[in-house]
């Protein structure tokens, strides 16, 4: 029995997604991306995917035992009924450019880690209809732009208030 090829061609944009996330001297080969900012990659699929029918559910993982609890895995998908874990942390989001690729069998995807993620290397898995396939492994870096910084802001503000009452 021959194996079934669920992609033809995956498209991380490497060099146009490290531009928009002002990491392209680090890299423009590999994909390198901030927390809280979206990036695009397009997906050539063997069969033609339908929205109404089908479910594409992507998983990013990061760390020796990646968890939902943790933030450290994220399960979400296209259309957005992926079931998470309660406890949930840090999950991604993912949204399909239906008018940018009139084939059925090319998703054009915008995919979007949440502020919160925790950084670092991270493995890019897609599955549907049963098949699942490694995409391509990522670095999710801290964002200094990003608006979702709450936990930072509050860091820097605790600090320039003790510095200003030392006196």
């Amino acid at each position: 029995m021959a194996a079934r090829v669920l992609l033809e061609d995956l498209d991380l944009h490497c060099q146009t997604n490290n531009n928009k996330h002002h990491t392209s001297e680090i890299s423009v080969k590999q994909l390198i991306v901030r927390r809280g900012q979206p990036f695009n990659i397009t997906l050539k699929m063997a069969k033609p995917f339908n929205p109404d029918s089908d479910q594409l559910i992507m998983k990013a993982e990061t760390g020796k035992y990646p968890s939902e609890k943790q933030g450290t895995m994220s399960l979400f998908g296209v259309p957005d009924k992926v079931e998470c874990s309660f406890s949930a942390k840090a999950v991604w989001k993912i949204e399909l450019q239906k008018n940018s690729v009139p084939e059925p069998t090319i998703l054009a995807l915008t995919i979007t880690p949440p502020a919160d993620t925790p950084i670092g290397e991270y493995k890019l898995s897609v599955r549907l209809r049963a098949e699942e396939k490694e995409l391509a492994k990522l670095s999710v870096l801290f964002n200094p732009w990003c608006s979702g910084r709450f936990v930072v802001t509050l860091c820097v503000q605790h600090v320039l208030h003790q510095s200003t009452n030392k006196n």
